[in-house]
């Protein structure tokens, strides 16, 4: 329940218990990474089912990452500009 919570943390923003879709797929994207990364003894490697599952799984990781992280900067900018414009003195000059 734990990893469930910190993967919707990451992915949604927010911590859910219920089941998501979004949160799943990140979820089976870094299995398919793991399985790449730390395949086991004995363990056949597919190198076809490779080539396909692993570009799309890297690319699902990579582009949850990015939107949480550019929301976040964007968040971080508008909260700037706001902190600019209640800093504003009548004169038009800024405290800093």
């Amino acid at each position: 329940m734990n990893a469930r919570r910190r993967q919707s943390a990451l992915v949604l923003g927010r911590m859910e218990t219920r089941e998501d879709a979004t949160v799943n797929l990140f979820r089976d994207s870094l299995r398919d990474i793991e399985r790449v990364r730390h395949p086991g003894r004995g363990r056949e490697v597919d190198m076809d089912d490779l080539r396909t599952r692993f570009p799309r799984a890297l690319q699902v990781v990579e582009g949850i990452l990015q939107s949480r992280l550019t929301n976040f900067f964007e968040t971080i900018d508008d909260l700037s500009d706001l902190l600019d414009a209640a800093n504003e003195r009548e004169d038009g000059a800024v405290d800093r």
